[in-house]
């Protein structure tokens, strides 16, 4: 061989290494971008409220009266998340209870219901 055949030869032997890594890395790259792009992006939804569609979610009639029980216990209850034990629920089905933070968020996350309200003790 040639030197100028060996460099060739080495040049294809490089073309080939940097074809196989790229197209083998291709679908790494797109995959670790999807999964940094969604992460976390679903339960945002369901805590902050976004899943009524932007606005304020109403409260039923019920609910106003839990809520209303609750503020009159002590509580002060808001919209905004809290870290709480007491969180005014809305099952799918209708009913309206209180729940812990464990059990709203378990609850949102399968669609199960939604947090309406945050209560706490006022500090």
């Amino acid at each position: 061989m040639m030197p100028s055949d060996t460099v060739l030869a080495y040049s294809r032997v490089v073309k080939t290494v940097v074809a196989t890594l790229a197209v083998g890395l291709l679908p790494v790259v797109l995959g670790l971008q999807v999964l940094f792009g969604t992460l976390g992006a679903s339960t945002r939804d369901h805590v902050t409220g976004e899943s009524c569609g932007g606005t304020a979610c109403s409260l039923t009639p019920a609910a106003r009266q839990l809520v209303g029980q609750l503020e009159h216990e002590g509580l002060t209850c808001r919209q905004a998340p809290t870290m709480t034990d007491t969180i005014v629920f809305s099952w799918a089905d209708g009913r309206v209870e209180t729940v812990d933070f464990g059990t709203s968020l378990t609850a949102t996350a399968s669609a199960a219901g939604q947090a309406l309200r945050y209560c706490a003790n006022p500090r």
